[in-house]
């Protein structure tokens, strides 16, 4: 009995690498920039979004929406072309972030933009940061003098623009750690618009990654760069490939320079996002050279329905994500789509000539955070 069983393990590993087989062709996307490459010449793989205006600190903040954990809210959006290109997409495992992030606040009564408690590259603020939002209303009282909220703090006479006392407004949540409601809410500039784009004046913010046309002050359109990903679906084990946006990435100083992604790929520095927990995020697997060009990222999870998002019914979607990168110990021509199958990958001995313990795919690092919006929209066959 123990022959058969010693066996078993270097039969098993010949059959998960002899299945592994050279990539199918893969469509209009063969030549894409494989992530986290960036293409920094034109605007090939790149997705217009358009920009919202909130405030922070007296000053304008500019914003995307991508996200929402509540559907009545996703679905009221999805006819407003102004918060995003396709809509907002429903993604309930939101709701395990919203301990610790910082608040958004909306005014209900009173025409403004959301006001921001935190904003990337901010100084007092920046260490917040996470992309994501746990909303807090105000409703101006029937008999309250109705002004604008231009900033986070409590109003004082050095402040007659912060946050109006709960004798002039109503607040829901009355207690802030109450709020339900989050949303995924990328902060892309600080500032009024107009100008280059980046590099920028010093007292404005700009997401390197964006990328402009000369009358976006009027149009209010930024282009953020795109990548493929697959996806599998849970149902159908349908394999597909999607478009995925990365504008918020944490990662210690540990990481060695030539592996940072907030340069390289020109995200928002987001620390908040070292503090969300793992129930409210997706496994984003990335595989390490050498590999084929077709090999790219594998999610663990992704919205269905494409055109209508506020009615994903994939719970376990979040647009928040570990990013996970793998040491492969397979053929180079082999590319690895489905989730399940990569995770069996992760507990299957490599045969011989590889180290005794050597497994076919190995976690090389696991403390990056990424802010990665799956795109709504029809997916494409790889």
């Amino acid at each position: 009995m123990k022959r058969s069983s010693s066996l078993f393990v270097p039969i098993l590993a010949f059959l998960l690498v002899a299945a592994l087989a050279p990539p199918a062709a893969s469509g209009s996307y063969d030549n894409a920039y494989p992530f986290p490459f960036l293409n920094t010449r034109t605007l090939d793989q790149y997705e217009q979004f358009q920009m919202q205006q909130g405030l922070f600190e007296n000053g304008l903040a500019w914003f995307i929406t991508t996200d929402v954990n509540n559907v009545k809210l996703a679905f009221d959006t999805y006819f407003d072309y102004t918060l995003y290109w396709m809509g907002v997409t429903y993604a309930p495992k939101l709701t395990h972030a919203l301990q610790g992030i910082p608040e958004m606040y909306v005014v209900t009564n009173f025409s403004q933009g959301p006001v921001f408690s935190a904003a990337p590259a901010d100084p007092d603020t920046g260490d917040n940061y996470a992309g994501v939002w746990k909303v807090v209303y105000i409703t101006y009282k029937s008999e309250a003098f109705k002004r604008p909220v231009t900033n986070a703090h409590e109003t004082s006479g050095l402040n007659p623009t912060g946050l109006p006392p709960s004798t002039e407004a109503d607040y829901n949540p009355a207690e802030w750690d109450e709020a339900t409601v989050v949303m995924n809410c990328p902060i892309v500039a600080l500032g009024p618009l107009g100008g280059p784009w980046y590099p920028t004046a010093a007292d404005r913010y700009r997401i390197p990654q964006g990328r402009v046309i000369p009358d976006y002050g009027y149009t209010k359109i930024i282009w953020l760069p795109y990548w493929y990903v697959y996806c599998t679906d849970p149902v159908t084990h349908y394999v597909s490939v999607r478009r995925v946006i990365v504008p918020d990435v944490y990662e210690p100083d540990t990481i060695p320079e030539a592996e940072q992604l907030i340069p390289r790929i020109g995200a928002n520095s987001a620390p908040g996002l070292a503090t969300i927990p793992s129930a409210a995020q997706r496994l984003f697997y990335f595989m390490n050279d050498p590999k084929p060009w077709s090999q790219y990222p594998v999610m663990s999870s992704f919205p269905n329905h494409p055109y209508e998002p506020w009615r994903n019914a994939y719970t376990d979607y979040s647009p928040l994500a570990t990013y996970i990168t793998l040491d492969r110990n397979i053929p180079f021509y082999s590319v690895v789509k489905p989730p399940s199958y990569l995770e069996s990958l992760l507990i299957t001995p490599a045969p011989f000539p590889a180290p005794p313990g050597t497994m076919l795919l190995e976690v090389d690092r696991d403390t990056q955070r990424l802010n990665a919006p799956i795109l709504p929209e029809w997916a494409q066959t790889p």
